[in-house]
Parts: C-alpha cells; structure tokens; sequence
C-alpha cells in the first residue's frame, strides 16, 4: 500500500515514542539484563508487526492484530509484500532468541550473556532502521547524552566487527545492513568510516587472523588519503566550448606519455563496469595480450579464452568498492583462495589482487574523497601488460605522471570527471593550459574525444584513441 493509503490511527505519534524508548532500553539492557533486553527486542518485534498490520488496513474482513501473535504476523505481512525478505530474517532471529530467553532454560540460563544475544540486538537494529527510515521516512537518531552517542558507536562497531571477522571482509548485503545501522543512528559517512579504520586496525592486530591480502600481498589495506584543503568533487567546471553530441561516451582510452614511458589507461564513468573477454557484453575487453599474430601467442590466446565473455564487475557504493563475478566459468578469486560466489558482492579494498580464470590478475587501487566517498577505483594489470590499467571513475581523477597509472591522489593540475555525459579535460590549476591552441583557463573544461591530443602542465603528452 502507497503511503498515501496507509491508514494512520489516532495517538500514533505517541505509539512511536513508545516503541523508541523501549528501543533505547533493549540497548541499555543488553549489558546490565541481557535476559530483559531479550524480551524487550521480541516485544518490539511484534508491535512493530501489529502497527504495520493496522496502518496497511490488513484488519479488514481478518484476524485483528490485537489477537495475533507474532508467528501469525510476519507470513501474514510477507505474504502480502509488507516485508522485504532481510526484515523476515531479522525477525527470525529475534524470535527464535527471544523465544529462548522467555523459558526457563535451566543449567544453560547463564549462556544469556550480553555476546551471545548480540545478533539478536544486531537484528532488532536493522528492523528499527528499516522502520524508522524507510517504512516511515523518519530519523531514529537518539539524541541526547553522550552514553548514547556512545552505544550509537558500539552498535555499529560490533556490528561491523562481526562481519569483518566473519570471512575477512564486507559483502553488498552486509554493507546496506550496516548503511541502515549508521542511518538509523544518525552516524555520518565519515563517522561511520571513523569506527570502521578502528575496528580494522583493532582486528589486524590479532595475531590469530590474516585477512584475506595482509599477509600475501605485502601492502596495505587502507585506502589512499583523503585531499587536503578544498575537494576537488565540490569544484565545478565551465566548457570551454559546448561539447557535439557525438563525443558524448561512457567510456574513453587515453595514452599518456610521460618521462619516456607511455601507460594506457582505460576508464568507465559511473560507479559499476564489467570485465570480460566479448566488448558487446563487458564495459572493459579483458585478454591475456598480447594475441597477434596468432601464430606467435598460442598460450595467451589459449589462457584468454578462460576469461568468460562477461566475467567480473566491480561496484562503487559510497564509501566502499565491492568485486562481483558474474558467473563466470574459470571463476575469480582475490588473492590465491579467497574464491567469489557467482553474483555474490564482497568487499574489495587497497592491495588487493583480483585473478580471473587463473589466467589474468589485476590489482586493486582506491581512492577516496576528503568527505570518505570513494572517486575511483583503479585496477593495474599485475600479471600481463603492465603499462595497462582500468579506471572505474565515480568522480575525478587527477593525472600525475609520477603516480602509478598517472591517477594521482592529490591536487594536480588537470583532471579528468564526466560532465553532460561526456568525458571532460579539466584545468583545476591556477594557470592557463592550451588545448589545440585554445585558452584553457582554470575552472574550465575541454570534451576529450578520439584523436585529440594535449600536451599536459608537466610536459607529459595525453592522447585520447
């Protein structure tokens, strides 16, 4: 039901107080009660159920929820498309403990510890966000004392700790958990991203467990620094002439030569691109090169044909990057075991290494903005081609020769962001640049379209193919 339709029942107001301040004393209670804390978290599973109920005006020739219980709501609602299939999950959780901590369970009453009823308080989180924020369109931030703002942290900590510990890292499903949580408490991108490098570097410390790259690849898993001073997302730029519509693309493949050495950069707008061996399917045709002639390449022609036709994606989610196969044949893995499920998202992070069909490994470069999100992710190819890189551009990207794959991580020169959906050349300097013996003024942009060529700042020559 639209929530034009919803029936809102008189004094409702005033039974979401309710529901949000037994919200707040199932958290204080998880330390001091855990058993009460339980109960609490079952009781406002079945209110929550019961409002939903009333407010859709499922009372109607039915049941009356006033004599429902919870077993009968959830299958009464999920039936009729009331709950998304995480919220039925999370109710289970909470019933099934809820359950446990209600009955006397004789020699076992002293598992009901403040750790072992963690999912249940984690499930009756997601719940209230989801009811607060999206059901509903309102704030469940708790305002008031510091101790709250406190258990606003803890709860996504744990949380996050949790899922981190579990297999090493961060999937598509458990990241839009954890955007609920931060949601819900009125925690901020850079707050949540905050408590997430704190939660990293608490678990990295634990001799008893090697995240998946810490320890095989030798470099770091945090992500380059953000900008100092002004960010360059906030910056906007004028055309320096109105682009034709026949330069507007999706995609765009520089050659940068610089120092005496020339590096391709491949680059997709938009915050997902697929990889894969046929360019009707894939945003990146991804091959063991060189292939031509075929006569001299066999064993790369042969490892190519591995690499499925679309094989693998990678995701940009706010504050996140995530790889996805799509169901390739020969599969992908990160690192030399960590192996992708077909469709499944896992959080990918700096010094990755992504190998596709055992045949293609590409390495995994991020960057992130002064306000946490992530401008682009860069992928080197490790294995083959080395003078080769894809640029997966959800924002900007300085070009500095003297970085790796000329994507720099602080304020250069010139930069390269989409604009009107065409790829833009951007003066973001304090000096004139000439582009085919036009005037490029700071704060404007040039449309890069193939065959144009530009000598840079440094000296270095771009030439879009």
């Amino acid at each position: 039901m639209s929530q034009a339709a919803r029936v809102i029942p008189e004094g409702f107001d005033q039974q979401l107080k309710i529901v949000r301040a037994e919200f707040e004393r199932a958290l204080a209670y998880q330390s001091s009660d855990p058993q009460a804390s339980l109960t609490k978290a079952r009781f406002l599973a079945e209110s929550i159920c019961k409002q939903i109920y009333r407010i859709e005006g499922c009372e109607k020739g039915a049941k009356p929820a006033a004599k429902m219980m919870l077993g009968e709501l959830v299958p009464a609602l999920h039936k009729r498309g009331l709950l998304p299939g995480l919220i039925v999950h999370n109710i289970g959780t909470i019933q099934h403990l809820g359950n446990f901590g209600a009955h006397d369970q004789g020699l076992e009453s002293g598992s009901i510890t403040p750790e072992g009823i963690a999912p249940c308080i984690a499930a009756l989180q997601y719940i209230m966000s989801w009811y607060f924020t999206e059901y509903h369109g309102q704030s469940l931030s708790v305002k008031g004392d510091s101790q709250r703002d406190q258990r606003a942290r803890d709860v996504y900590a744990d949380r996050f700790r949790a899922f981190l510990v579990d297999d090493g890292r961060i999937d598509m499903d458990e990241a839009q958990t954890l955007r609920m949580i931060a949601e819900g408490f009125g925690l901020n991108t850079k707050e949540a991203q905050e408590i997430e490098d704190a939660v990293r570097k608490e678990v990295e410390t634990d001799a008893n467990l090697r995240l998946m790259g810490s320890s095989t690849q030798g470099s770091s898993t945090q992500s380059m620094p953000a900008v100092p001073g002004e960010d360059l997302a906030a910056q906007t730029f004028e055309w320096l002439e109105p682009p034709e519509a026949t330069t507007a693309s999706k995609s765009l493949t520089l050659q940068l030569t610089g120092s005496g050495k020339q590096h391709t950069l491949e680059m997709v707008a938009g915050t997902t691109a697929s990889f894969g061996r046929d360019p009707s399917r894939a945003d990146f045709r991804v091959l063991v090169e060189p292939v031509a002639p075929a006569a001299q390449y066999p064993d790369n022609i042969e490892k190519s044909k591995r690499i499925s036709g679309a094989h693998l994606a990678v995701d940009i989610v706010q504050s996140s990057a995530f790889a996805r196969d799509l169901g390739s044949t020969w599969g992908t893995t990160i690192g030399p075991t960590q192996r992708l499920e077909p469709n499944r998202q896992l959080n990918i992070r700096e010094g990755d290494q992504l190998i596709l069909a055992d045949a293609l490994t590409l390495g995994v470069q991020l960057f992130r903005s002064s306000d946490g999100e992530v401008e682009w992710v860069r992928l080197p190819r490790l294995s083959n081609t080395q003078a080769k890189s894809y640029l997966v551009l959800a924002g900007t990207v300085w070009l500095d020769e003297t970085a790796a794959g000329w994507c720099g991580t602080s304020q250069g020169s010139v930069a390269i962001r989409w604009i009107d959906n065409h790829a833009a050349l951007c003066n973001s300097s304090t000096a004139p640049i000439s582009v085919r013996d036009q005037v490029l003024a700071p704060g404007r942009s040039h449309p890069l379209f193939a065959g144009l060529q530009v000598r840079l700042p440094s000296g270095g020559i771009l030439t879009v193919v």
